[in-house]
């Protein structure tokens, strides 16, 4: 195996951004050519050196491994920004903040603005949290057409009168594919990188889901919207808390098993809080619907990225001048 073989070969298992990703395999490569290099003047030939070379590097596998594990560690400031988002929130929902026009704008505007940032950066580790609240109100009108759906199955079940009149439909059902093309198309994006990310990202919307299904189990939001939500702040706190912890052991966890452990712990807090708070006659159908809406989460990025992301995406450098004026024996 050759020098150029062996990089492609890790780079289709290395899990990294093409920013961190590209100068990690130039230095591999480089460190590849002057050990064959070295080689090539003990007397070996061009060929043996670089079959040496590569084979004491050792198998591809385990060395796009040992290389996302030196590389996948976020800083401690970079786990303090990506939980923030989750954060601010909960202490608006601690201390009913979210009533206040004042700190709700100044929270929503601050999300925004350091998504913004982020999205200039080049999309670091810390960023994905927070486009999960800055897209919100791009999904809004199909998340309401959700919420008004369930209403509507609900009182459908109990024999209540329908939560809207039927033209009410004609304006909210075509929201509904927006939201799902909206959401596809930054899903896409995201896991054209790797699907955790994509999961990352996502997770936030099915907790918001859930509590929604809870409060419409409650009672028509329209009657008594703030009593109604004031009673459950604290298990929305407790929600967005999940969020945070599962958020900051993702960032600074290594190994990417215990990523996506952090992924799966943080969904089944979610679900338990949710349980916890959800009324009597929600517990058999409407928890089983929360719990397929986070499996859902869970399992959609990874069974995009065998469809939109190839592994191993984007452009590496070639050999250098290096490689090509090692002399051939």
């Amino acid at each position: 195996m050759d020098i150029s073989t062996y990089i492609e070969a890790i780079k289709r298992q290395l899990r990294l951004a093409p920013e961190v990703r590209s100068p990690v395999l130039r230095e591999l490569r480089y460190h590849l050519q002057d050990r064959a290099l070295e080689l090539q003047q003990r007397g070996r030939s061009y060929a043996d050196a670089i079959s040496a070379a590569v084979r004491d590097m050792g198998r591809p596998r385990l060395v796009a491994q040992e290389l996302y594990e030196s590389h996948s560690q976020g800083t401690w400031f970079e786990t303090a920004i990506a939980a923030g988002p989750h954060l601010t929130l909960a202490l608006l929902f601690a201390f009913h903040g979210w009533q206040s026009p004042l700190w709700l704008g100044l929270a929503l505007g601050g999300i925004v603005l350091l998504t913004l940032y982020g999205w200039s950066r080049g999309t670091p580790i810390w960023l994905y949290p927070w486009v999960s609240y800055s897209i919100l109100p791009l999904l809004a009108p199909g998340v309401i057409t959700l919420f008004y759906l369930w209403q509507a199955v609900h009182s459908h079940a109990t024999g209540a009168p329908s939560p809207l009149p039927a033209w009410a439909w004609v304006f909210l059902l075509p929201a509904l594919p927006f939201t799902i093309w909206s959401l596809a198309s930054i899903a896409i994006r995201v896991v054209q990188r790797d699907w955790i990310f994509g999961t990352l990202l996502l997770l936030p919307l099915p907790a918001l889901a859930s509590w929604l299904l809870v409060l419409s189990s409650r009672g028509p939001l329209a009657v008594s919207l703030n009593p109604l939500l004031r009673e459950v702040d604290g298990g929305i706190a407790m929600t967005l808390l999940a969020l945070a912890f599962g958020t900051g052991c993702f960032v600074r966890l290594r190994q990417r098993r215990l990523k996506v452990g952090a992924l799966l712990f943080t969904a089944l807090a979610i679900w338990l809080v949710v349980a916890q708070a959800s009324p009597q006659d929600m517990s058999r159908w409407g928890l089983g619907l929360v719990a397929l809406l986070l499996l859902g989460l869970l399992l959609s990025p990874a069974l995009l990225e065998t469809r939109v992301a190839p592994r191993g995406g984007g452009n590496e450098p070639e050999d250098s001048e290096l490689d090509r004026l090692m002399p051939r024996s």
